[in-house]
């Protein structure tokens, strides 16, 4: 960086003016890669080391080495910052790049230019989520875009009530030193990797009285209660419609993993400070989700990690909020451990997943982590490997699978000497969206999908709009079999119509805690189609408004002549459940 012309070194001799970041002495062991990172100075004939430190390295990484019109000189890895100085001895020169002693190290691509000088876009409002408590908040929003001669995104600085907070890495943070029946503001620019600064992104929100314990709930845990067949769970304490598709099944000689394309319906929330849109678009249209798990941090600040939330394929939440020495556990039902430094998620038999894709770029769902190896304890694994993430070119950055490989996997499936169990392609959308899954071991068998496209977003509360996104319209699975998706306005999910015609709907209405509104299930409706008749069936609660959870839930069966009760404890667990024909009481209690 800032080199003279004459700029070179060979590790024993060097010549011109320059700064310089090394890479040194790569060291694999136990599947992990430690590399030694040096930051150097020549000047006046002199060579100076200005800084030397330890870092993780990779395949596929991505560096970076910016000096800047303040005299900073700064290193990053995959647009994490790493080291940096600040000289005034070297004011102007060229950057460059060399390799030397290497075997069978690679650099894939290389790029050389000049200082960006360019400010970042700023992020919209509406694309900032936030959870709330009577304690602590937590937000996510949109990876900031840079611009299009930028190299990316560094990190961002966060503000509350005008005062500085810090700088973070990633589109997630958590404050939890509030105090409750507060109204906060928040704002936060978005920084590039040549130190550039967005305009602000500011927003309010309200913390609610104190009360323990959060209705919001989404996915299907296996302590909950759920209602509903043909893929639905309807959670009767939260009113969440959970939908899963079972697409596919990897498989290990000694096990495997589902990957289900899974929707819920708890995408929205009105609180005090305003309306808040929890749904992102991956690529698998607004709202829905393809995995077998990701982990996604949530800081403090710049360094510090507040605790993980492990989601599982349904969309179940899982707090990592227990840290002992680097190893991070739930403390509501999860059994697993994550190893923050290997990126391991251990479960109890044995078995591990590696989490090496990290979503980045302009993604919705920037900063978060998705497994690329499922493992047994006898070695067997499942490999996964994604899609570059908009905005960046490295792959294993998105959220978009590109293949699965598995013990059935067929060499030259996609390419010569590439195995590969499952392909998945996407169109060429701004958000590239999953249209069709080849299955390489059984020739012939694929999955296809259909979208709409440019779908105007409504606030379930109001007709303000949150811009436009893309739903999912169509699954078709064997030839000729295709089920077909409808929605409300806010793209809650309204309508799944089967092959045969038969279908299941939905309706939803808007119930008041202490935390505010919150979007739930209010009628369910299905038909066998072919102009039979539909059966309704309505779920009820009473006026929780100064309530963290329902007191009970109540669901009608289509004769409308019996129910049944579920009431509900202030920390959210069941408590008794009543089943009653109308209009009699108390026919059986179970606790």
């Amino acid at each position: 960086l800032k080199a003279s012309q004459d700029a070179y070194t060979d590790g024993s001799t060097s010549t011109g003016t320059f700064f310089a970041f090394e890479v040194a002495n790569p060291v694999f062991l136990n599947g992990a890669c430690t590399a030694t990172l040096n930051l150097w100075k020549r000047f006046n004939g002199n060579v100076y080391q200005m800084g030397t430190t330890t870092m993780s390295c990779k395949n596929g990484m991505t560096i970076h080495g910016v000096a800047d019109a303040n005299n900073q000189v700064y290193f990053y890895t995959d647009a994490s910052p790493f080291l940096g100085t600040q000289d005034f001895d070297i004011t102007t020169g060229q950057p460059g790049i060399g390799v030397r002693n290497t075997t069978s190290n690679t650099i894939s691509l290389a790029q050389v230019g000049p200082l960006d000088t360019a400010a970042p876009g700023t992020v919209p409002t509406t694309q900032v989520s936030t959870n709330v408590n009577w304690r602590s908040v937590e937000m996510q929003w949109q990876g900031a875009a840079d611009d299009i001669h930028g190299i990316g995104i560094s990190g961002y600085n966060m503000f509350r009530n005008g005062t500085y907070l810090g700088f973070k890495r990633n589109s997630t943070f958590v404050d939890d030193t509030l105090s409750p029946s507060t109204t906060y503001t928040y704002a936060f620019t978005a920084v590039d990797l040549h130190n550039n600064s967005s305009g602000t992104t500011t927003f309010n929100i309200t913390t609610p009285p104190i009360y323990q314990g959060d209705q919001w709930r989404t996915g299907v845990r296996s302590n909950g209660n759920y209602w509903g067949s043909m893929g639905e769970n309807i959670d009767l304490l939260s009113g969440n419609l959970n939908y899963t598709i079972p697409l596919l099944s990897a498989k290990s000689r000694a096990g495997g993993a589902n990957f289900n394309l899974t929707y819920n319906s708890q995408q929205w929330r009105q609180d005090a400070a305003g309306i808040w849109k929890h749904g992102v678009d991956s690529g698998y249209g607004w709202g829905w989700k393809l995995q077998a798990g990701s982990i996604t941090p949530m800081y403090s600040d710049y360094w510090t990690i507040h605790h993980y939330i492990f989601i599982d394929s349904t969309g179940t939440e899982y707090y990592l909020n227990s840290n002992v020495s680097g190893i991070w556990r739930s403390q509501s039902g999860f059994y697993g451990e994550y190893d923050a430094a290997a990126k391991r998620l251990y479960f109890p038999d044995g078995s591990f997943w590696e989490f090496d894709s990290e979503s980045t770029g302009t993604e919705q769902d920037a900063g978060t982590k998705y497994p690329t190896k499922l493992q047994d304890s006898n070695g067997n694994f499942i490999a996964i490997r994604y899609k570059a993430g908009n905005g960046v070119t490295w792959t294993n950055s998105s959220a978009r699978i590109d293949e699965i490989e598995d013990a059935r996997a067929t060499e030259g499936c996609i390419s010569s000497g590439t195995y590969t169990s499952y392909k998945f392609t996407y169109n060429n959308d701004a958000i590239p969206h999953l249209t069709n899954i080849v299955n390489c071991f059984n020739i012939g068998s694929s999955l296809t999908f259909t979208y709409l496209t440019n779908v105007n977003l409504l606030s379930p509360w109001s007709s303000t709009s949150y811009g436009t996104t893309t739903s999912l319209h169509t699954f078709t699975g064997i030839p000729g079999e295709t089920h077909t998706f409808n929605y409300t306005g806010s793209l809650e999910l309204s309508k799944m119509t089967t092959p045969s015609g038969g279908y299941l709907r939905w309706d939803y209405s808007s119930v008041q805690l202490v935390t505010g509104f919150k979007r739930e299930v209010q009628y369910r409706y299905w038909s066998t189609g072919g102009g039979a008749s539909e059966q309704t069936y309505a779920f009820g609660h009473p006026n929780d408004a100064g309530n963290n959870v329902h007191s009970y839930t109540t669901v009608l069966d289509a004769s409308q002549t019996a129910d049944k009760a579920y009431f509900w404890r202030a920390d959210g667990l069941l408590n008794a459940l009543y089943e009653r024909t109308l209009p009699s009481y108390a026919t059986m209690r179970v606790t």
